[in-house]
């Protein structure tokens, strides 16, 4: 995995390479996914693959605190380099004086809270099927010294072919093992 050292150096060379980056994604046509404390997620297709992502929006000038921005680099720090079919994937990040852009695959079916509150209850098999797979995210994340600590149905994305994505680990975190010596 990567340091927060070396994600430094990724976010700060190139800067305008990068930006030229993002303008390969059509932002016109996204839709807003959702708004948090430090900025948004829309939608937006890459211009040559066709393919649907979410870009998420963090405006640097919200990251007030201090360990503000520590968590925001470890968050970014975990998405690009955890690689787990039930984790959202980045694909990159890129940033310029405002903002931290991250490009990040686009569940279709949105979060676990909205999906039950649409369908108002699951069956069996599919609640299974759903909790299986979080909990094989879980852990590798755990097998990975990783812990989540914002787990909730909002943070559980779904994709067209029920594939479950552990998403938003801006409150995660590094663990030792105590029992390890």
């Amino acid at each position: 995995m990567a340091s927060l050292h070396s994600l430094d150096a990724l976010t700060k060379k190139g800067k305008k390479k990068e930006i030229e980056q993002l303008k390969e994604y059509d932002l016109s046509t996204g839709k807003d996914l959702g708004e948090g404390s430090y900025g948004k997620v829309k939608t937006a297709t890459h211009k040559k693959t066709q393919q649907e992502v979410a870009i998420k929006f963090v405006e640097k000038h919200k990251l007030i605190k201090q360990n503000d921005d520590l968590r925001m680099k470890r968050e970014m720090n975990f998405i690009l380099n955890l690689n787990h079919p039930n984790i959202l994937k980045a694909f990159e990040i890129t940033e310029d004086p405002e903002n931290y852009y991250i490009v990040m695959e686009k569940p279709t079916e949105g979060d676990l809270f909205n999906y039950v509150c649409k369908k108002n209850r699951l069956s069996l098999p599919e609640a299974t099927y759903f909790f299986y797979q979080i909990v094989n995210g879980i852990s590798y994340l755990h097998k990975n010294k990783i812990v989540h600590r914002d787990m909730k149905p909002e943070n559980i994305l779904i994709t067209s072919d029920q594939i479950v994505k552990i998403g938003d680990f801006g409150f995660a975190n590094n663990f030792k093992d105590k029992n390890v010596k």
